[in-house]
């Protein structure tokens, strides 16, 4: 597993990145339970269907896969299990870790067109579709690189035990009117001391291994959030960024969903050969800073018109599209994941991810 660190801070709040080799443990914290509209985002059957197959050689608006998710949506802050919300104790505040989606400077939201992304003579605007996000195993350092206790919040519609999801989609827009809903997530809740000196965040990208392969019709949320979960892995998507856009006057998509990879049933056990639980370290001040992915770094290196993104490690190939070998080891090695040859990553600056000044 790699991990990532971004302690050197550059103009503007930005964070540098570099990338080491070795195993990081995953830090079993608890965190906010959380629930979703299930089918926010295109239908999962038809999208993995379509996506990982052929039918992508048509692309359209993903209008034809897409199903109001309005049944589904977070229903309250949830609680312990005994109806009791969960919240401080004795000598803790709370804390919220900010996240955004940005593209550069500006934030990405499904009312306004995202300009300039990508390479190529004229990058067509991009659309907001859909934007959810997993992340896990949360922990806190100090501005000594010292750990500093962190208690993720549980009760909710959006953590469960180590496990948060992030929203950056909502109902407005062109594109997202019709299959998504007001809620949105972008923050960690949890609980620190009053003397706490919070200088960086630690996560890793994705669901835990022990939790990535649950039935999606059985789970807790947000588990159950039918659009992030992959049916031909049985696993979950960690990171589901759905964009439109016009190729040749046609409406298509330009897609990003990584997660576990080669997961096959043995002894009634999941076992994948990559889980791709990237780990990363951000150097922030949460009070005053979020979380920024950043869309302009991670396809910023990529021609969109050439391709409609990429599936797991499988290219998404639109007609009349370039060889889009390079597409996807381009776009995972900016969230520092090789996936050319497998192997850790072990230097490198990947800064998809990076702090960036609070509004």
């Amino acid at each position: 597993m790699q991990m990532h660190h971004f302690f050197r801070r550059l103009p503007g709040a930005a964070i540098g990145l570099s990338v080491a080799l070795g195993s990081v443990s995953c830090q079993d914290s608890s965190s906010d339970g959380g629930s979703q509209d299930d089918d926010n985002g295109q239908d999962d059957d038809d999208d993995d269907a379509t996506d990982d197959d052929d039918d992508d050689d048509d692309e359209t608006s993903g209008d034809d896969d897409e199903t109001s998710g309005d049944d589904d949506e977070p229903s309250g802050t949830g609680g312990d299990d005994d109806g009791t919300p969960d919240g401080p104790e004795d000598g803790e505040v709370e804390l919220r870790i900010p996240f955004r989606l940005v593209a550069g400077d500006e934030p990405v939201a499904c009312d306004e067109p995202v300009e300039g992304i990508g390479t190529g003579e004229d990058p067509p605007p991009l659309q907001l579709i859909d934007a959810g996000l997993f992340l896990h195993g949360f922990s806190l350092v100090d501005g000594d690189g010292e750990d500093v206790p962190f208690r993720l919040h549980q009760g909710g519609d959006w953590q469960l035990d180590s496990l948060v999801l992030l929203d950056f989609a909502t109902d407005a827009g062109p594109w997202c009117e019709a299959i998504n809903s007001p809620e949105t997530n972008t923050e960690v809740l949890g609980y620190v001391a009053e003397d706490a000196d919070v200088a960086g965040v630690q996560f890793h990208l994705g669901v835990p291994d022990a939790l990535n392969h649950l039935s999606v019709l059985d789970a807790d949320p947000p588990l159950s959030v039918a659009r992030m979960f992959w049916s031909w892995t049985a696993g979950y998507r960690y990171l589901k960024l759905d964009f439109g856009l016009e190729r040749d006057g046609t409406e298509g998509m330009f897609l990003f969903h990584p997660g576990a990879e080669g997961c096959d049933l043995t002894d009634d056990e999941y076992h994948c050969d990559d889980y791709r639980n990237a780990a990363y370290q951000v150097a922030l001040d949460p009070s005053e800073e979020a979380v920024a992915l950043d869309i302009a770094v991670l396809w910023g290196q990529v021609d969109l018109m050439q391709s409609g993104g990429c599936m797991g490690s499988g290219v998404v190939p639109v007609p009349d599209g370039e060889d889009g070998e390079t597409v996807c080891p381009t776009i995972y090695g900016e969230i520092g994941l090789d996936i050319a040859d497998m192997p850790a990553v072990e230097t490198g600056e990947h800064p998809a991810f990076r702090a960036m000044a609070l509004d």
